[in-house]
């Protein structure tokens, strides 16, 4: 089976260590800038270390642990130009992956287009993101999907087919279902 994960907000926490570089960098916190003032920041933010040196959000090792009977494909709207940068942090962290693909852009069909190309019809995968609307329309386009939305909550909901909970939950909670696969 496929298992398809988004990176930034799902493996790797993109909004700490953003907010710490703002922080640090511009001495002082932008709530409210113009659009020309955040691109300036997010542009010197990928410039930066700081964009290579994202913590982990979940215990890597349960995604190595999934990776043992399943292909691991990571999806990210994270810029290709800077693909080196999120490559050499995650080989940091030790995330095991078969296959990575940038997208360039965090719009809802960007994903589901990718998707629907790396499967066969009617294939059963797994998808994880933390954007409800992604999870939303992949669920609803692309049928044999188990959707997974993460949220920062400690409850796990079904919320019209997406399962949304935090991440840490989501992967421990397909460890269980990978050990009955390997019992029968």
């Amino acid at each position: 089976m496929k298992i398809f994960l988004d990176i930034d907000g799902v493996i790797l926490d993109l909004e700490s260590s953003f907010y710490s570089f703002v922080e640090i960098n511009l001495k002082k916190k932008i709530n409210k800038g113009t659009e020309d003032e955040w691109s300036w920041v997010w542009n010197n933010f990928l410039m930066s270390n700081f964009c290579e040196q994202l913590e982990p959000l979940i215990d890597v090792s349960l995604i190595r642990h999934l990776g043992i009977s399943h292909e691991i494909i990571l999806i990210t709207g994270f810029p290709s130009e800077f693909c080196q940068k999120r490559i050499r942090n995650l080989k940091q962290i030790g995330l095991y992956y078969n296959d990575i693909h940038f997208v360039d852009s965090a719009w809802i069909f960007s994903k589901c287009n990718l998707i629907e190309k790396l499967i066969n019809y009617s294939e059963i995968f797994i998808f994880v993101d933390d954007n409800f609307q992604i999870c939303n329309y992949i669920n609803d386009n692309i049928y044999g999907g188990i959707i997974y939305q993460v949220n920062d909550k400690t409850t796990c909901e079904n919320i019209s087919g997406v399962i949304s909970a935090s991440a840490q939950r989501i992967f421990a909670e397909l460890i269980p279902l990978e050990l009955d696969r390997h019992r029968n």
